[in-house]
């Protein structure tokens, strides 16, 4: 653990090879389709916010969602690629948030399927 964002405790990722695992669950990442998802990340950048960088990353081939952050910018992607009438889109959705080297930032990404709305911001 880190001293992080104001403060708190934080896992500290300075290291190519550091990572954190979340361990898949069917009733979370695998099972099948909600009516809304969000996911909250608080990060602090460092020098290199051109490599490509994968930050996180719930689901599969077919229903998925990440945010990763490249070539100055934070990418929020939401995929799905089953068409059984359950969603209101196939395909995938995404959005792009410019970022700096050396800032904090807290990421919101959300999903409501009755409105078929995806945000990041």
């Amino acid at each position: 653990m880190n001293r992080g964002i104001a403060g708190y405790s934080a896992v500290g990722f300075g290291h190519p090879r550091r990572h954190l695992t979340i361990a898949s669950h069917e009733e979370l990442d695998t099972k099948g389709v909600f009516d809304g998802k969000t996911i909250i990340l608080s990060l602090r950048t460092g020098h290199n916010i051109e490599r490509e960088q994968v930050l996180y990353e719930q689901g599969g081939l077919e229903r998925g969602l990440s945010l990763t952050l490249s070539n100055g910018k934070l990418a929020c992607q939401l995929w799905n690629q089953i068409d059984d009438l359950l969603t209101q889109f196939s395909g995938q959705m995404s959005h792009e948030i410019d970022v700096e080297a050396y800032q904090n930032y807290v990421f919101a990404l959300r999903y409501d399927r009755a409105l078929d709305k995806f945000s990041c911001y």
